[in-house]
């Protein structure tokens, strides 16, 4: 099994849709952070609100914002149940986290 990177705040997301095509991580862990001093991004957790293409335009675009529901570890668990994200979690099971926000610190 692969180490991936452990997903921190402020970690990139890449949406792979029009308007915005990356955002950020946003909620994680209020108790555990990460060695850049980050919160620990965990299933369950938000991403920042950004600009998804309007199906009914116009206007073009509109606000968007998904949840951690795919990809996250299945063994390392942040405030006891809750699984850890890394590089390769998805938001929407769409949404990727591309850039983890740090680079020593590894999970599976």
């Amino acid at each position: 099994m692969a180490l991936l990177a452990l997903a921190e705040e402020q970690g990139t997301v890449t949406t792979s849709h029009g308007c915005d095509t990356t955002t950020v991580t946003l909620e994680g862990s209020s108790t555990v952070f990460g060695p850049g001093g980050y919160k620990i991004v965990r299933k369950g957790d938000d991403e920042k609100t950004h600009e998804y293409p309007n199906p009914g335009a116009p206007p073009p675009c509109i606000d968007h914002q998904l949840t951690l529901d795919t990809g996250y570890s299945t063994t390392v668990f942040i405030d006891g149940n809750k699984e850890a994200a890394m590089v390769g979690s998805k938001y929407g099971g769409t949404e990727n986290i591309t850039d983890a926000g740090q680079t020593t610190v590894f999970v599976t």
